[in-house]
């Protein structure tokens, strides 16, 4: 292992820069997660992707329209799952060996941040364009490597000899099954940066004699260090915008997990009739599965015990030994919530405390009251019309929900 590193690091050494960047990136998102304090189950961390994005430079609409371009280049050094990492790592070693050995290391960073910045933008553009959602978080190393694919593509296809050839048909296998994976999870893939990425490339093939003749040179260095440079400005961008924003994105994110808890125990307090409506036992168990992100691990405990017995209960009404164990499950899945929800709204009042005494001093010295306290009062405002779904109507508080060991 240590050898093939040794090679590796000597060999490719962008290549190697770029996925072990992701590495580390991915690592210190997970150690803030999990230093947050929230939840992270093993199914999300390998498979399903965790929040935590934002901080690092995932990039949405919103994002943009608010001037933070410098998205557009760090979202492509982060992962939201272990899954995400490992694939984008295959193919950036696998795609980025023979860009690196046939451009050289500075053109291949170039490349990688033109295909990834470039892929973004057109992605974006597609996306504002056609009026889609702006909180919409997207990251990962996927659009770069789709520009890099679709410049092999185009190289292998103007090279013509044998070893092109081989290359083009490669990588129309790896866009015909990107696109089949794309089709098969629109969810979870972004279509639109692939599509991006892979545009930028065609257009980069077109100039692959003209990089060949570089390799080696000193025009080769140039936009191989002016994109190392854009690589670290944008990284300082988003430390100090994260440092800037990091506590309104946690009142945020506070005031949005308040809502769904409140929606979520509102909900589950349907279970409690004999014959609950089949339209009630269909969104008790899809607030279940949003409680096994919210809750922590006794709560996720509750949550699993229930799911099935909630599913049964929608094809039929349940047997007295059932009812009796839904019962039992749902009373501590209920004080479960009840407690994160206070555990939240601790945390607000304090975060909000803090902004104000941070904002008092300010205020006072101008006469007046500040930016942050004008913005600290939109945010509470907000607050109190929160609520998970924008056509479910005003947010109930939780403490107006009677209290699962009173109203059995």
């Amino acid at each position: 292992m240590r050898r093939w590193l040794i090679r590796e690091i000597r060999e490719f050494p962008a290549t190697t820069a770029v996925w072990t960047t992701w590495i580390v990136v991915f690592a210190a998102m997970t150690a803030d997660h999990l230093a947050s304090g929230e939840p992270l189950s093993a199914a999300r961390w390998l498979l399903f992707g965790f929040d935590g994005g934002e901080g690092f430079g995932d990039v949405t609409l919103d994002d943009l329209t608010r001037g933070q371009f410098w998205r557009l280049i760090t979202c492509n050094f982060l992962h939201y799952s272990v899954i995400h990492l490992a694939l984008n790592a295959i193919a950036m070693y696998q795609v980025g060996s023979w860009i690196e050995s046939t451009y050289g290391p500075p053109q291949t960073l170039f490349l990688f941040g033109l295909t990834g910045g470039g892929g973004n933008l057109i992605s974006s553009a597609a996306r504002y364009s056609l009026g889609l959602s702006h909180e919409v978080h997207s990251a990962g190393g996927s659009v770069a490597i789709m520009g890099l694919v679709g410049l092999c593509a185009v190289a292998g296809w103007r090279t013509g000899d044998t070893e092109g050839r081989r290359i083009f048909r490669l990588m129309l296998v790896f866009i015909g099954l990107t696109a089949a994976l794309g089709a098969a999870f629109p969810q979870t893939i972004d279509n639109w940066g692939h599509a991006g990425g892979l545009i930028v490339g065609l257009a980069a093939g077109l100039a692959h004699g003209n990089l060949v003749r570089r390799v080696g040179k000193p025009s080769a260095w140039g936009p191989g260090v002016a994109m190392v440079l854009l690589f670290i400005g944008s990284a300082v961008a988003q430390y100090v915008a994260d440092r800037r924003d990091s506590p309104v994105r946690l009142e945020r994110t506070l005031v949005r997990r308040s809502g769904y808890l409140t929606r979520a125990a509102r909900e589950l307090h349907w279970l409690r009739r004999f014959n609950p409506p089949r339209d009630h036992l269909v969104v008790a168990a899809k607030w279940l599965k949003v409680l096994d992100e919210l809750l922590d691990r006794p709560g996720r405990v509750e949550v699993a015990a229930l799911q099935p017995i909630v599913d049964e209960a929608g094809k039929g009404p349940l047997p007295p030994d059932r009812r009796r164990e839904l019962i039992e499950h749902l009373q501590p899945l209920l004080d479960a919530i009840r407690r994160r929800y206070d555990q939240d709204r601790d945390r607000l009042h304090a975060l909000r405390e803090s902004q104000r005494a941070a904002a008092r001093p300010s205020a006072d010295a101008r006469g007046g009251t500040s930016n942050a306290d004008q913005r600290r009062h939109t945010t509470e405002g907000s607050d109190r019309g929160t609520h998970a779904d924008p056509s479910a109507g005003p947010r109930t508080d939780l403490r107006a929900i009677p209290d699962s060991r009173t109203d059995l």
